[in-house]
């Protein structure tokens, strides 16, 4: 599981700086402060991640692709140098009882797969099963970017830290890989460039366990245990990571069906439609559980999809109860439905594990249902998503502190299982929320540097570390209208 994200010289951010990864965080700043630099980020690895590279000369970062496009490296790094290094380092939960013990049994092989392809490392463990020991427990993965002229930013360097003071740091040079483990021999590993993933090289180890003495061997298995660990777990992460953008795509009258299925409503939410379409004609939970939080929001009280007629590949999306009578177009109730419409479904469809992340998911809503947005991603938390929220909201900040207070919100688990027509019988009635799930951090400028600081949430439920001149036009408003009319009595 990673716990924390660290930037270096990346856009704004040109001091290392760690943004706090807990199952709920929270985005908070000024305009222009940095606050979807972290969002930026993971966007860029995940599409590096996911975008093969077919025999390119160096694993590198692809900054512009189908989930972000944050044009070249001189754009990226701090200050627009190309002599810097780019820079991004993960932490790693160190809790004993969570990390499991890869060595107890022989592998002759182990994999990470992807769609089906071996992305990384190769093993041959035949050494015998009394020298075997528990895995080093891993601490950090750090990737370092630098410019190359005519390949733009390529992986410089990449190091894994684990206990024991073991570091394995594989650096590229002008005559390839330089390979640097802790009391490991440099010509143990060979660094090449995987041909089927642009983010990790492709590290492999030259010599049999069995033909190296036993301390060597358990070092050198303990460092490709941490590689591979730290590998896994952060192509993991960032393969389940969906996410949601501050555009949306506006409501339309009419939607033709292609009939493509996918999991993911896009960055824009253009998938959003066909995703409810295609529940449609199938059993329509999605559906279903959409307009819960419909309900919930008080935006509508039913949603329909349905055809223009019979056999019809253009379909509509309407609301009823959005304070009218009868169904009326999504494109006819004003902008707020169908600008939260792929924030519900992209939310609905992240996995357990699973990282959801969205950009001021309060776009075009009114108050009341800003506030109960923080109850839906309550309702993810307790269902195993991670959530990463970038929000201006007062309202959604003031409804977590509560929520906070209330230890989540009661009964909302049992009411969705009996509004969609799921069993209550395994489900727990409420979904919870202490302050160690909850990172709220405040984003901010100083002297031409981004950095982010964590904002706590005290004993009395009051956001710490806050500036005393954030978010408090509401309440100065207050004074000043009370003065003025102290004034005029």
């Amino acid at each position: 599981m990673i716990d924390w994200l660290e930037l270096t010289n990346f856009r704004g951010f040109g001091k290392s700086t760690r943004l706090e990864l807990k199952p709920f965080t929270v985005l908070v700043g000024r305009n222009s402060a940095g606050k979807s630099t972290p969002v930026a980020a993971l966007l860029a690895l995940k599409q590096t991640l996911e975008d093969p590279t077919f025999g390119a000369a160096f694993p590198f970062l692809r900054l512009s692709g189908s989930q972000i496009d944050l044009g070249a490296f001189a754009d990226v790094v701090h200050g627009h140098s190309r002599n810097r290094q780019i820079q991004f380092s993960f932490g790693f939960d160190r809790d004993e009882s969570k990390q499991k013990l890869l060595n107890h049994f022989p592998i002759r092989s182990r994999y990470l797969h992807r769609f089906g392809r071996r992305v990384f490392i190769d093993y041959d463990y035949a050494y015998p099963l009394a020298s075997r020991r528990p895995a080093p427990q891993l601490r950090t993965l750090t990737l370092a970017y630098a410019a190359i002229p005519n390949f733009g930013s390529t992986l410089a360097r990449m190091t894994v830290e684990s206990d024991g003071d073991l570091v394995s740091n594989f650096r590229r040079t002008a005559r390839g890989w330089n390979c640097d483990a802790t009391h490991i021999p440099a010509s143990i590993f060979k660094v090449e460039a995987s041909q089927r993933s642009a983010l990790f090289p492709t590290i492999q180890r030259e010599r049999k366990l069995s033909t190296m003495p036993v301390n060597l061997a358990r070092r050198v298995r303990g460092a490709e245990d941490s590689i591979w660990r730290a590998v896994r777990e952060t192509s993991s992460y960032l393969q389940s990571m969906s996410f949601v953008g501050p555009f949306r795509t506006p409501p339309q009258r009419r939607y033709a069906f292609s009939g493509a299925l996918g999991l993911e409503a896009g960055g824009s939410g253009e998938q959003t439609s066909e995703m409810l379409i295609a529940d449609s004609l199938s059993e329509g939970q999605l559906v279903r559980q959409v307009q819960f939080w419909l309900q919930r929001l008080s935006l509508a009280e039913k949603l329909t999809v349905r055809p223009e007629g019979p056999g019809s590949s253009v379909f509509e999306l309407s609301v009823s109860g959005a304070g009218f009578r009868g169904n009326a177009s999504i494109a006819d109730v004003g902008y707020g439905v169908s600008q939260v419409l792929p924030v519900i479904v992209q939310g609905l469809l992240a996995q357990p594990g699973g990282t959801f992340v969205v950009q001021q998911p309060e776009l075009h809503l009114h108050p009341d249902a800003q506030a109960t947005l923080v109850d839906f991603f309550i309702f993810l938390v307790a269902r195993g998503v991670r959530c990463i929220v970038e929000t201006h909201s007062e309202y959604f900040l003031v409804r977590l502190r509560r929520r906070v207070a209330e230890r989540g919100v009661k009964g909302l688990l049992r009411d969705f299982s009996r509004a969609v027509g799921y069993s209550t019988k395994t489900q727990s009635a409420s979904a919870t929320l202490d302050r160690e799930q909850v990172a709220v951090t405040f984003v901010e400028t100083s002297q031409r540097l981004s950095t982010m600081r964590q904002v706590a949430i005290n004993e009395l439920y009051q956001l710490e570390n806050l500036p005393a001149n954030f978010m408090s036009e509401a309440m100065d408003d207050r004074i000043a209208i009370a003065k003025r009319i102290g004034k005029l009595s």
